[in-house]
C-alpha cells in the first residue's frame, strides 16, 4: 500500500514540476516524465507492487534529471550578471550612484 501512496504522490509531483517549470526543462525531458507518469498510472491499475516500484523508481529517475536542470537556472539566475535582477547602487548606465549622508 505504501508504494501506491509513493506512486501517486510523485506523479501527481511530477506533473506539477513540469507544469511549474515548463519554460526551463526541454521538450525531451517532459515528454520523459509525462511517459513515466502514465506508465506508473497505468501500473496503479494493477495489483502488481513489484511493477509499480519499478514504475516508481523509473519516475524518480526522471524527476532528478529534471530537478537538477530546474536547480542549475535557478543557480543561473542568481549568479552575478545572470539576469537575478538590478544591482543595487547602480543606475542605468552602471555607475555608481552616490548618496548624503550625515552623522548625528
Amino acid at each position: 500500500m505504501e508504494t501506491r501512496n509513493q506512486a501517486e504522490s510523485l506523479a501527481y509531483s511530477a506533473e506539477k514540476m513540469v507544469a511549474d517549470n515548463a519554460e526551463v526543462i526541454s521538450e525531451d525531458q517532459k515528454k520523459s516524465v509525462t511517459d513515466a507518469v502514465a506508465e506508473v498510472r497505468e501500473s496503479l491499475k494493477g495489483e502488481d507492487n513489484e511493477a509499480i516500484g519499478e514504475k516508481l523508481a523509473a519516475l524518480s529517475k526522471a524527476m532528478q534529471e529534471v530537478g537538477a536542470t530546474v536547480y542549475g537556472a535557478q543557480q543561473a539566475a542568481n549568479a552575478p550578471g545572470g539576469g537575478g535582477g538590478d544591482q543595487p547602487g547602480a543606475d542605468a548606465e552602471g555607475e555608481t550612484i552616490e548618496g548624503e549622508f550625515r552623522e548625528v
